[in-house]
């Protein structure tokens, strides 16, 4: 008998190596955020290194002042009067300019707390941004000025993410629609009603484009035609609870890579939707099995995340474990160069290196309480929105903060960046544009 292969042993990550270093608010007092700064660690260890925290600018409840980092272009709220909304006529369906809504509301003005997941999409000439709404409208509106241009309303909650290629934009809503409409002024291209409700981000590719539904059903769509190209679905998990979201599919050549709620990663092929192998990434007693975050190659790795179980590197073609961290609730990943970022459950940003194949955790944020969404990357900095503290701008290269823009509401939803401008809404349900300091 051969001698067994030694299996890389994670680096363990406890709360107690991270000791908070509170810093000093300028304005408001909504809490306190931590940061840890200089943590890294090899595959067999982790140690933590306390280096001096930079003292950083925190907006009050009611702050929309320009503060360094990030200035407010306009604000919209993603709310108004039904009267001023025109619905979609007959099946072929119809965007019309309506009127704007007011641009002075702030987040306290929205009548009930949200916990949105939806963020915007730019249009590919970065004139339009578009915008899907509680309720139930999807917006376009000039990137420029915030006014609006057209507006759609379908029934169920918009809380999606659009995404735009070409002329024209692919969403889905609440209530199990989903289609392609025109970016220039919303009118249908194709639409089907499915089951299930459609909460992730359309993915093109190859002239077909992917819906993720809430049901765990992937649905394949001709992008010309709006012909039903095929499905594959996965069972929910019996007797347990599910958590919010879907895993967006990962298009690599032929094959696409995408988790499941049953704790399933698994590899399809694009042309049929037939499956070519899965693994399970869920443990024994593991309360929330979900692969809701959305793949990414790196490192010679695929990466994903189970909510209960960690963050793993799989071998892209046979999904074999390469390498895993025991993270509870990690978010999909931003990838820049060999870097990996992402937030996890216990209100963490970690940076992860994965130059060498094997993760390096560089530094490691933390906010003293509220749930992170996803960061973003945007030049030199790294942007995370927050439940209690709304938007959150870390220093990419240290992990130090460097500014707190809070309206008041919160968020959850992650921002989205086109060049130096940032695209970002509130659980007040109000859209922000800001300029970004490069």
């Amino acid at each position: 008998m051969g001698i067994p292969p030694i299996r890389p042993q994670p680096p363990q990550i406890r709360n107690r190596e991270l000791p908070p270093m509170p810093f000093r608010l300028l304005a408001g007092s909504v809490g306190l955020i931590s940061v840890i700064l200089g943590l890294s660690c090899s595959p067999s260890s982790l140690k933590s290194v306390k280096i001096e925290a930079v003292q950083g600018g925190l907006a009050g409840p009611s702050s929309t002042a320009n503060l360094g980092v990030l200035s407010v272009r306009w604000r919209v709220a993603l709310f108004s009067e039904r009267g001023n909304l025109v619905r979609e006529g007959g099946e072929s369906g119809e965007g019309k300019p309506v009127l704007q809504a007011k641009s002075d509301v702030i987040d306290a003005d929205f009548p009930v707390e949200t916990r949105r997941q939806g963020s915007p999409a730019v249009s590919p000439d970065g004139r339009k941004v578009f915008v899907g709404g509680l309720d139930g409208t999807l917006r376009c509106l000039d990137s420029e000025s915030g006014k609006t241009i057209w507006v759609r309303a379908s029934g169920g909650a918009f809380d999606s993410t659009p995404v735009a290629m070409d002329e024209v934009l692919a969403a889905g809503n609440a209530d199990g629609w989903i289609g392609l409409v025109r970016q220039s002024d919303g009118r249908t291209v194709w639409q089907h009603r499915v089951q299930g409700a459609f909460v992730g981000k359309p993915v093109f590719s190859g002239g077909q484009v992917y819906f993720m539904m809430g049901n765990d059903n992937l649905i394949a769509i001709d992008v010309a035609s709006g012909a039903w190209k095929w499905a594959y679905k996965r069972d929910l998990p019996v007797g347990r609870f599910k958590v919010v979201g879907t895993s967006n599919p990962l298009v690599d050549g032929e094959r696409l890579a995408l988790g499941f709620a049953d704790g399933n990663v698994v590899l399809l092929n694009r042309a049929d939707g037939n499956p070519i192998t899965l693994r399970n990434l869920a443990k024994s007693g593991d309360r929330f099995t979900d692969v809701d975050s959305e793949p990414v190659l790196l490192g010679g790795s695929l990466i994903v995340s189970s909510f209960s179980s960690g963050l793993f590197g799989l071998d892209p073609a046979t999904l074999e474990e390469k390498w895993s961290l025991p993270l509870i609730g990690a978010s999909s990943p931003a990838v820049h160069g060999s870097m990996l970022y992402l937030s996890d459950g216990e209100s963490r940003v970690l940076a992860i290196d994965l130059a060498s194949g094997m993760p390096v955790i560089r530094w490691v944020f933390k906010s003293e309480k509220g749930d992170l969404s996803r960061p973003v990357v945007a030049g030199r900095w790294l942007l995370v929105s927050s439940s209690v503290y709304s938007l959150i701008v870390l220093e990419r290269a240290s992990g130090n903060v460097v500014q707190v823009f809070n309206p008041g509401k919160g968020a959850t939803s992650a921002p989205t960046v086109a060049g130096n401008r940032l695209f970002w809404v509130s659980n007040g349900e109000t859209l922000y544009c800001m300029d970004i300091v490069p």
